[in-house]
């Protein structure tokens, strides 16, 4: 008796392919660079941060991108870039059957998953956690790099200005396949999601 392609177990590389990319996702100072690299460095993984990414492609800084080319051209590079991870990471994979050596750690800039069809690119090629993260807490965190932050730069509330963003956004990061409380995480809690 044959099996039906849909109910048939997936290979090693397609479960590979499934979790191979871990998307961290949330507001800017939600900690997802600092996680990323957590991370990496305990399972020893790849890592990349999509805003050092597209600084360094573009020899300056993300508040230079913005006020050089605008929001606009900002989201359509990185849509870009994100594409450009995806393609990479799964031109790698073919032929390969170790998926914990294979799994890419990617903090995305904050509004990434919020333009274009980005999240639904990131479900549908990894794995998405989203870094639930306070307003208040978020200011707190990042009151010292709030120049290089270009969305916050230039508010005089910027609790409020958070506030307001995290409402917006909230929808689009919920959807994320895990959500994490940034005040209770280690990194024993993504390794759990890891297994």
């Amino acid at each position: 008796m044959t099996q039906n392609s849909s109910t048939t177990p997936p290979s090693p590389s397609e479960r590979v392919a499934e979790r191979s990319l871990l998307f961290l996702i949330g507001m800017p100072g939600a900690g997802k660079s600092y996680w990323a690299e957590k991370i990496a460095e305990a399972h020893g993984l790849d890592y990349i941060d999509m805003d050092d990414e597209i600084e360094e492609e573009e020899d300056m800084s993300i508040t230079e991108i913005f006020d050089k080319h605008g929001e606009d051209w900002f989201r359509q590079k990185e849509k870009d870039m994100l594409s450009q991870i995806v393609k990479s990471k799964f031109q790698s994979l073919r032929g390969t059957k170790q998926p914990n050596s294979q799994i890419t750690v990617i903090a995305t800039g904050g509004g990434t998953p919020c333009f274009f069809d980005n999240m639904e690119q990131m479900k549908q090629h990894g794995t998405v956690i989203y870094l639930r993260t306070q307003a208040d807490t978020l200011i707190t965190r990042i009151m010292d790099e709030i120049g290089k932050r270009p969305l916050l730069a230039e508010q005089t509330e910027l609790v409020e200005y958070a506030q307001e963003l995290l409402n917006a956004r909230k929808g689009i990061y919920e959807q994320a396949h895990h959500i994490l409380d940034t005040e209770n995480i280690s990194l024993t809690t993504f390794e759990q999601i890891l297994k």
